[in-house]
């Protein structure tokens, strides 16, 4: 199976009494010794492996022993095949003996998709609705900064009408309150995604931490938004005419 050796040497073709162990093994019963010439049973261990996953993708290391088939009879076998496909695989042991059903034959890949599909099926649906949580985000901080700057066009145009200029409107309607809410939700959102990782990383196997890649977008998808809804009400805001925004106040 191709799993890497940490110390001692693989079965023999038709080796008896012998037997090869994992690390987890090694340290439940041997710990901090050298498991190579130990006893297991009337067999004696001539190997240790890595651990692996041997159940389920997302199990934890468990102690395991791989015995030659000379020393323990079942009546039913799984052969791992390489560089052959499924249909050849069936003809070659065919020839072998016609009479040994064959009950089902597929690839690696095919085995290691049906393991990850649930993972799989949950990382889209996870992956759907962070992208409308995301959705509504920018939906929300549009309407709100939107909201915020629209209230502020009487004070912009008036500002127009005293000499303001382009430049200075949009620091003023940028800064204060439409900062502060950018950068609180980009905070909260990044401590927030920081605290959950660990977790999501213990339900997908192969996850990793903390991807700064994926809050980083978020961040320059909200600060877009911002942008977009604070340059549009400020736009409108500078098309006013001061003669009208005076009139207003007077």
């Amino acid at each position: 199976m191709g799993v890497p050796f940490v110390r001692g040497r693989d079965l023999e073709p038709g080796e008896r009494n012998a037997v090869l162990v994992n690390r987890a093994f090694a340290r439940r019963f041997w710990s901090g010794q050298n498991a190579v010439g130990r006893r297991v049973g009337r067999s004696t261990v001539v190997g240790v492996v890595e651990d692996g996953h041997f159940v389920s993708f997302r199990e934890a290391a468990i102690p395991f022993v791989f015995q030659s088939m000379e020393d323990v009879y079942s009546s039913q076998v799984t052969f791992h095949m390489r560089g052959v496909s499924a249909d050849a695989a069936r003809r070659a042991i065919e020839r072998i003996d016609p009479a040994v059903p064959v009950v089902s034959v597929t690839t690696m890949s095919e085995t290691v998709d049906t393991a990850l599909l649930p993972e799989r099926v949950a990382a889209f649906v996870s992956g759907l609705v962070g992208a409308v949580g995301l959705a509504l985000a920018c939906i929300g901080l549009f309407g709100t900064l939107s909201y915020v700057v629209a209230q502020r066009a009487p004070e912009i145009g008036l500002r127009v009408a005293l000499g303001a200029r382009a430049l200075q409107i949009v620091r003023l309607v940028a800064g204060g309150t439409s900062v502060k809410l950018v950068a609180a939700g980009v905070v909260l959102g990044a401590g927030l995604g920081s605290g959950l990782a660990p977790l999501l990383q213990a339900q997908f196997s192969g996850a990793g931490g903390v991807d700064l890649v994926t809050l980083a977008g978020a961040a320059a998808c909200l600060a877009l938004v911002a942008s977009v809804a604070i340059g549009v009400p400020a736009a409108r805001a500078l098309r006013i005419d001061p003669a009208e925004v005076l009139r207003v106040v007077e």
